[in-house]
C-alpha cells in the first residue's frame, strides 16, 4: 500500500512538473491530494478530553452481616469533537465496578464485576433542516421531571443509558422535547424487540407569575410501548417563594386497557437559617423538607433509587415504587470554612418498606481538584427481627 501511494505521488508530481510547476511544491501538493480523506473535516476544532475518577467504600453492619466492608472504583474518560459550527461529536468511555451498589435490604458484598465499555456515544446537530432546532442521536444518559420515572443516577457506577433520538425546539420562549428511546434502558441500551419503544414530549417554560416569582414548569407525557403499554402524565416545577425554595412534581400512571392506573406526587421546600451562624463552629445553614407518596399500583421504568429514604439504600427501589410515601426532614450546616454537612431524619412507609433512618454526612474539596463525601446512616426496621442496620459511605472523586 506504501508503495502504491509513492508511486502515485511521484505520477502526480512528474505530471505537474511537466506543467512547470516547482518539484517540491508539486510533491507536496501530490502527497496533500493523496492524503485528503485522511484528515478531520474543515472546520474541526479538535478534541476536547474530560472525564472523572472515583473511588467508592462502604461499611455494613446489619446484624446478619457484620463488617461488611467493599470498594469500588469508577472511571470515564469522554473525548468531544467539534466537527462544524453546528455539529458535534461525543464519545464517554466508562470502566467500574460493582457490587450491588442498589441491591436493597443491607445484601451489600457481592463479588466485585469488572465493567468496560463505550457507554456513551452520540452526535448533535444544530438547524438540521433550517429550522434552528437541535437534533441528538445515539446513546446517553437520560431523565424525565425530576428522575423519578425515567433516570440514569449518576451514584451507579453504570448509569442506565438509552439509544435514541432527541429533538429540542425553541417556541417562543417555551422550549420543546421529543424523544424516541429504546426500552430496553440498562447498561447498553439495547432491546431486541424493535417495536418496543419509550416516546416522551415535554414543554420547559419560565412562568413569571408577579407575586409568586418565575415558576419553573415542565409538564411531559411518557408512553412505553409493549404487548400492554404504559402511559404517564405529569409536571414538574420550582422556584422560589418568599425566601422559600420548592420542588414539586405530580404525575399519572395508567396501562392501555386501564386495569391498573395509580397517581404519585412529590413536593420538597427549603429555608435558608441565618440564625445558625449566630452558632459558634457554624458559618451558614438551611432547613429543607420533602414528602413523596405514591400509589401501589403506579409503574416507574428506570427512576433514581439511590437516597430514597436515606441513603443507606436500605430499601428497594425508586421513590414511587412500591406504594411509598416518604418524609425527610433535614438541616444543611457549614462546621468549617471549606466543609458542608447535613443531619436528616427519614420515615419510609410502603407495602414492603417500613423503616426510619437518621444520617449524616459531611462533604469537603480537597487539595489537587479532589471532592470527598462521608455519609454514615442508622437504619431501624419496624419489620425486621435483627438488630438496627447501619452503613457508613465513603466517596473520594477527581474530575479531570
Amino acid at each position: 500500500m506504501k508503495v502504491r501511494l509513492f508511486t502515485l505521488a511521484a505520477v502526480a508530481a512528474t505530471t505537474l512538473l511537466s506543467q512547470g510547476v516547482a518539484q517540491s511544491d508539486s510533491l507536496e501538493r501530490a502527497l496533500a491530494d493523496l492524503n485528503s480523506g485522511l484528515v478531520a473535516p474543515a472546520g474541526n476544532a479538535g478534541v476536547t478530553w474530560g472525564g472523572d475518577f472515583r473511588l467508592r467504600n462502604a461499611w455494613t453492619d446489619n446484624g446478619a452481616t457484620t463488617n461488611n466492608r467493599n470498594m469500588d472504583t469508577r472511571v470515564r474518560l469522554t473525548a468531544s469533537f467539534n466537527v462544524t459550527e453546528d455539529s458535534s461529536a461525543f464519545v464517554g468511555f466508562n470502566g467500574s465496578e460493582a457490587y450491588n451498589d442498589l441491591a436493597g435490604a443491607n445484601t451489600y458484598g457481592a463479588d466485585s464485576t469488572l465493567a468496560t465499555a463505550v457507554d456513551r456515544a452520540y452526535v448533535t446537530v444544530n438547524n438540521l433542516m433550517g429550522d434552528g432546532g437541535t437534533m441528538t442521536t445515539g446513546r446517553n444518559y437520560y431523565t424525565v421531571g425530576a428522575g423519578r420515572i425515567i433516570s440514569s443516577s449518576d451514584w451507579n457506577n453504570q448509569p442506565a443509558t438509552y439509544s435514541g433520538v432527541w429533538y429540542s425546539h425553541d417556541m417562543g420562549g417555551m422550549n420543546m422535547n421529543f424523544a424516541m428511546l429504546n426500552t430496553g434502558a440498562g447498561d447498553t441500551g439495547q432491546s431486541a424487540d424493535g417495536d418496543d419503544q419509550i416516546y416522551v414530549v415535554s414543554m420547559d417554560y419560565a412562568l413569571e407569575a408577579g407575586a409568586l416569582g418565575t415558576i419553573n414548569l415542565t409538564p411531559y407525557a411518557v408512553r412505553a410501548e409493549a404487548a400492554n403499554s404504559a402511559n404517564w402524565k405529569g409536571a414538574h416545577l420550582s422556584g422560589e417563594l418568599m425566601g422559600f425554595g420548592y420542588d414539586a412534581e405530580y404525575a399519572q400512571f395508567n396501562d392501555h386497557n386501564n386495569t391498573t392506573e395509580g397517581t404519585a406526587w412529590y413536593v420538597s421546600t427549603s429555608l435558608d437559617l441565618e440564625f445558625l451562624a449566630q452558632i459558634p463552629g457554624i458559618s451558614n445553614g438551611g432547613l429543607d423538607l420533602a414528602f413523596s407518596s405514591a400509589d401501589t399500583n403506579f409503574a416507574t421504568i428506570t427512576p433514581i433509587a439511590h437516597g430514597v429514604g436515606g441513603f443507606a439504600d436500605y430499601g428497594t427501589g425508586g421513590t414511587w415504587d412500591d406504594g411509598k410515601d416518604t418524609t425527610s426532614f433535614g438541616l444543611n450546616f457549614s462546621p468549617a470554612e471549606g466543609w458542608n454537612g447535613r443531619i436528616s431524619l427519614n420515615d419510609t412507609a410502603g407495602d414492603t418498606s417500613n423503616y426510619s433512618e437518621t444520617d449524616i454526612s459531611l462533604g469537603h474539596d480537597f487539595n489537587g481538584n479532589v471532592s470527598g463525601w462521608f455519609g454514615y446512616g442508622m437504619v431501624n426496621d419496624d419489620n425486621a427481627a435483627v438488630a438496627d442496620s447501619v452503613v457508613f459511605w465513603t466517596t473520594l472523586n477527581l474530575a479531570f
